[in-house]
């Protein structure tokens, strides 16, 4: 069956989502599917390869009024359908509500199923007008688009959960242990550092991970007589990290804490599997209940162990406690 990935960002940006998306269509093709992507580019248009599948582009427009238009605009979306031939079935990758509500009525049409590859429940973010718009399309999409489609592959038993009615798999982040970069990174031997090096990683900001309370439990370590240990904070800097969450990082950590920005997903990895632990801490709301952190699949697969609080899924992939 011919299956067209439509995901609503840049793939060869190699965030989480293009992770995520790229493991599902390793699946599909050795189920016996072929699969073809469809994404957004702000620079270019035109088909190219990545990671081995043909992806064609469309031009994504800056600013306000073009990430508007982006949220009901279909007509570039069907003139490469129309163009690609076969189509069975659609996968949309946490896609924008209106333009999704108005994709399934075109496949419905031309008899293409659609489904939703849900992977989380996005917290709206930015300006006030900004987090308006954006809810409002989160809520189209969550509330209402996804329990009109075909299928869903969900991240998370929460959001299988959320619409019962719905033909759906429940499939967490998964990574292919084949490709050469996790070979490269793979941990063999224990890690025999007398300062225990602790990475966590943190693009999002407030939404999910709690930095300060992970802060705080440090310093509580270090009165405690723990061990010596430095933690470094890959995904944003100092700066980032103070206008996010509004405090500083407290003055007994000072010397400890290293801010790296961000980095490509190679570096990432590489820089988890040379640290002790990989740590985090989300509180327990919406937002961190539908999603499944992908860091926590991707430093098992470095060989690094992984500290973190019990919440989403984790709780049957976490081994009890030495």
């Amino acid at each position: 069956m011919r299956i067209v990935y439509l995901c609503g960002f840049t793939l060869a940006s190699e965030v989480a989502a293009s992770q995520r998306v790229l493991s599902v269509a390793k699946l599909l093709t050795e189920l016996g599917h072929t699969v073809t992507f469809i994404d957004v580019n702000p620079k270019k248009a035109g088909t190219e390869d990545w990671h081995g599948f043909p992806v064609t582009s469309f031009i994504s427009q800056n600013g306000f009024l073009g990430g508007l238009r982006y949220k009901v605009a279909l007509a570039p979306i069907r003139r490469i359908l129309s163009q690609t031939q076969g189509v069975r079935l659609v996968i949309a990758y946490n896609y924008a509500g209106l333009s999704l509500l108005r994709l399934q009525r075109y496949c419905k049409r031309r008899g293409i199923r659609v489904a939703s590859d849900a992977a989380d429940w996005p917290q709206p973010l930015g300006s006030p007008l900004h987090r308006a718009l954006m809810k409002l399309d989160i809520d189209v999409r969550m509330r209402y688009a996804n329990r009109r489609m075909d299928g869903l592959i969900a991240i998370t038993r929460y959001l299988a959960r959320t619409y019962p009615t719905v033909p759906s798999v429940i499939l967490p982040p998964v990574v292919d242990l084949r490709d050469e970069k996790w070979q490269a990174c793979r941990v063999t031997q224990g890690y025999a550092d007398p300062t225990v090096r602790l990475v966590t990683v943190n693009t999002a900001g407030p939404g999910k991970e709690n930095l300060p309370r992970l802060f705080a439990m440090l310093c509580q370590a270090r009165e405690a007589g723990a061990r010596p240990f430095t933690l470094e904070v890959i995904g944003m800097t100092r700066e980032q990290y103070a206008g996010a969450y509004h405090t500083q990082v407290p003055e007994a950590l000072e010397a400890d804490v290293t801010f790296a920005g961000r980095l490509s997903h190679r570096e990432t990895i590489a820089r988890i599997a040379r640290s002790a632990y990989f740590v985090f801490i989300r509180d327990s709301n919406r937002f961190t209940e539908a999603g499944f952190p992908t860091k926590y699949c991707e430093s098992i697969a470095c060989g690094t162990p992984v500290l973190n609080t019990r919440t989403t899924d984790l709780g049957p992939y976490l081994p009890p406690a030495d």
